[in-house]
């Protein structure tokens, strides 16, 4: 609706630029109210996260790239920014934990690392990373090769991974996984601290809106609907 008022109030603008109608009637398009907090967010389920993963090639360089920057987006909720930035001194091996650069929160952030998004950057490293010079942890394949691979590598991997796995075309996008990571810790009994801390959120406002996913806990919280008394 908001979109559809923007549009028309345009339009309404232009055909009095060009001599058309009165001014007052793009007056008259009434605006949208837009409420905080009011969308619900849309997340991928197990299965849908599974078949994108499963879309990866992980036989070839490129596929085990994708597959390796995917599965910090779904393992740890990082932004395609933070994910680019990752050097291999990010990384320590012995006590199991990764270091987030500081890109959009402005500082560094030291989060455990999964299991599952371990073995699929050392299997990018042994088997898909072309020489380079750069400590960055992702590099480019095609040329110039051995230079960091941006954000716009990672945002198009996990895109066209969504589609291979038969999801609609633009359907699946890092934000998408990055909410899925929100809800899986939701459902897991974390807390909006505990997501705000993960995703890195300055304020736990922010993670507020995870809320509305578990609707066990907003059924126990619910009051009664009221009843008519006769």
């Amino acid at each position: 609706m908001k979109v559809a008022a923007v549009s028309l109030r345009r339009f309404f603008r232009y055909l009095h630029f060009i001599g058309r109608i009165d001014g007052r009637l793009a007056q008259s398009v009434p605006t949208i109210a837009g409420w905080k907090l009011a969308p619900i967010p849309r997340v991928l389920t197990d299965k849908q996260v599974a078949g994108v993963l499963a879309a990866f090639d992980r036989a070839t360089p490129i596929g085990l790239r994708g597959y390796a920057t995917t599965m910090c987006l779904v393992g740890l909720g990082l932004r395609p920014c933070e994910v680019s930035a990752l050097t291999l001194d990010d990384i320590d091996w012995r006590t199991g934990t990764i270091t987030i650069p500081a890109t959009k929160t402005r500082r560094a952030d030291v989060l455990p690392l999964p299991a599952p998004v371990a073995r699929a950057i050392l299997a990018y490293l042994r088997r898909g990373r072309p020489s380079a010079t750069t400590r960055q942890l992702f590099v480019r394949h095609g040329t110039p090769a051995g230079v960091q691979a941006g954000a716009g590598h990672v945002r198009v991997a996990v895109k066209a991974a969504g589609v291979r796995a038969g999801l609609a075309v633009g359907s699946v996008n890092a934000n998408l996984l990055r909410h899925t990571v929100a809800t899986r810790l939701i459902r897991a009994g974390a807390t909006m601290k505990d997501v705000a801390d993960v995703l890195r959120h300055r304020s736990i406002d922010t993670a507020a809106i995870y809320a509305k996913v578990d609707i066990g806990a907003l059924r126990d919280v619910a009051a009664p609907w009221p009843r008519r008394t006769p």
